[in-house]
């Protein structure tokens, strides 16, 4: 997973001056030949499909939506914020983040879903940090939701389900 998350964080164009790029909703699925273990992902549109709705310094750098056969945590959301200093660090022993989940019928359920954290300093004080909330609970939900909500630590997060993509990579479609 580190190495994915390193992959994601270049391929989203952080380099040392921190330029991000709104990668829009790129599809990709990978599948690996010697394991067979298939890949699938997507990046929600920042400001629109995925926003950080609280933040004590941090801004939104990127929002992707990431399915894989690897395991049964998966599907799951990467959340990756910059800051020029630390965050989110001192919750990084959180293992749950608080989540609130609107279905399609407008009925909201809260609940707390597993959550990773990873962080890395990308140069002088300024530090990249990810919240991975992993959805393999409530992934034959997704279909019926439209929005949720997830707290870590002082961030919150709010991310709209793009269907359409969303089941392209639970489905591990190629497009």
């Amino acid at each position: 997973m580190r190495k994915f998350l390193s992959f994601a964080i270049l391929s989203l164009g952080i380099i040392s001056n921190i330029t991000f790029v709104n990668a829009g909703e790129k599809y990709e699925e990978k599948t690996d030949r010697f394991k067979g273990t298939k890949t699938a992902n997507y990046n929600a549109k920042l400001n629109s499909e995925c926003k950080l709705t609280k933040s004590l310094k941090s801004r939104l750098g990127y929002c992707l939506f990431f399915h894989s056969t690897e395991s049964s945590k998966n599907p799951s959301i990467m959340l990756g914020t910059t800051a020029d200093g630390w965050e989110l660090l001192s919750y990084q022993s959180n293992s749950f983040a608080p989540t609130i989940i609107t279905y399609d019928n407008g009925k909201e359920e809260i609940t707390k879903l597993p959550v990773k954290y990873y962080g890395d300093v990308l140069s002088g004080g300024t530090v990249v940090e990810t919240a991975i909330i992993e959805m393999g609970e409530i992934k034959d939900e997704l279909k019926n939701i439209s929005k949720m909500e997830f707290q870590f630590g002082s961030a919150e997060y709010f991310w709209i389900n793009d269907k359409e993509l969303t089941n392209k990579a639970l489905n591990f479609v190629d497009s």
